[in-house]
């Protein structure tokens, strides 16, 4: 039995995205094996209902609990025109293989509507002429429109009840399929490590939560209670976590961030990250040709530093670019550091128009599953835990 999920969820949610990946560490590296080629998804919704629609939907659960429900795909709507009681415009998203959507407004009406052609490259949809003729009277009228996917609940719903007979129920969807969208190619920069190259995730921290770091050392520890504990490194190199906050706006931002994690595949592929809350001050400006900057002196001077990379960010007229170059070396410069290139830098940048100059850590995600939350701006953030590799 399939049924329909007419509720609408509150507009904060969130999606989960988990991946599954094996990890294998010995002392001077570590491997990791995919498991899991496409994520699970699942989707949280709140729902605040009245008695009679949260009794309605309870014995349909308790007299299945394997019932499939058709559920609104929040994370896919879109405001949109609708005519005459027949067609929606403007679709940002890509619903292939969708062939029903949830369509309400801001007053609270709902309906279930499918589209039989499509127009203008697909832009435009027509819905069916059975679609409840209330629409129609109120053309034209801004609604939201959402697909409508296959799922399960993947736990027990978890209700409360309040004194004035509304009901407030959380309820996690198991989807059965990933979307069709999940096809494209990031268009993220990438940087070349010698025979490897990875995505660099260049987007700034979202600083309304502190982003921090730690190390530590992986240990084997042997304790019988009776003599001296034993302890053992595990790994040669130090482990660094690094947690950040980042924050999208839901369309074509939040989906290029899609495709970067179906590229990574949780935590089992590598990539670059620019440490935003370690930024260099840049006491001069690049030079085309040249391969070397001065910046501000630096306490890690003593660091092997080769081979690292840095991230310049600049401004360049109402855009903001990004300039990468792999370290050589560094020496002092009177009393700030000069920091030398293995190939000459492309661009001629003042230096007032530079913005940060920091590093860039080569990681993995720490965790195989991602929880994008989506806010009632339409914006959605995402936490982020991140650990360094060795390779």
């Amino acid at each position: 039995m399939a049924i329909t999920w007419t509720l609408v969820p509150e507009w904060e949610f969130q999606e989960v995205l988990e991946w599954k990946t094996d990890i294998i560490q010995s002392y001077s590296w570590e491997q990791r094996i995919a498991l899991r080629q496409r994520p699970r998804r699942t989707l949280r919704y709140d729902f605040e209902a009245n008695n009679a629609d949260y009794i309605s939907y309870a014995n349909l659960i308790g007299n299945n609990p394997a019932t499939t429900f058709f559920v609104g795909d929040y994370t896919q709507i879109d405001w949109a025109m609708y005519e005459e009681g027949k067609w929606i415009k403007n679709p940002v998203r890509q619903w292939a293989g969708t062939k029903t959507m949830v369509l309400t407004n801001n007053q609270g009406l709902w309906d279930v509507g499918e589209f039989t052609a499509t127009k203008l490259g697909g832009s435009i949809w027509m819905l069916r002429s059975e679609v409840n003729s209330l629409w129609a009277g109120m053309r034209p009228q801004r609604v939201i429109m959402a697909p409508t996917v296959a799922t399960r609940l993947s736990e027990p719903l978890r209700i409360t009840t309040y004194d004035n007979h509304r009901v407030t129920f959380s309820a996690s969807f198991f989807l059965f399929e990933i979307p069709a969208f999940w096809t494209g190619t990031p268009s993220y920069d990438q940087l070349s490590g010698g025979t490897t190259t990875g995505y660099v995730l260049h987007h700034r921290h979202h600083y309304t939560g502190n982003s921090s770091s730690t190390w530590s050392r992986n240990v084997i520890t042997l304790d019988n209670e009776i003599e001296p504990q034993y302890i053992s490194p595990k790994t040669k190199w130090k482990t660094y976590k690094y947690n950040f906050s980042l924050r999208f706006k839901v369309g074509f931002e939040l989906e290029q961030f899609f495709y970067f994690l179906e590229a990574i595949k949780g935590r089992c592929k590598f990539f670059y990250l620019p440490i935003w809350g370690a930024a260099l001050k840049p006491k001069s400006g690049i030079v085309a040709g040249q391969n070397s900057m001065t910046v501000e002196w630096f306490s890690n001077v003593n660091e092997n530093l080769s081979g690292k990379w840095v991230a310049i960010e600049y401004q360049s007229r109402c855009t903001t670019q990004m300039l990468y170059a792999k370290i050589s070396g560094i020496g002092v410069n009177g009393v700030n550091m000069q920091i030398s290139f293995t190939e000459p830098l492309t661009d001629t940048v003042p230096v007032e128009r530079i913005r940060s100059v920091v590093f860039i850590n080569k990681v993995r995600l720490d965790s195989d599953t991602v929880t994008i939350t989506y806010h009632a701006d339409r914006s959605a953030t995402v936490e982020m835990v991140c650990v360094n590799v060795n390779e």
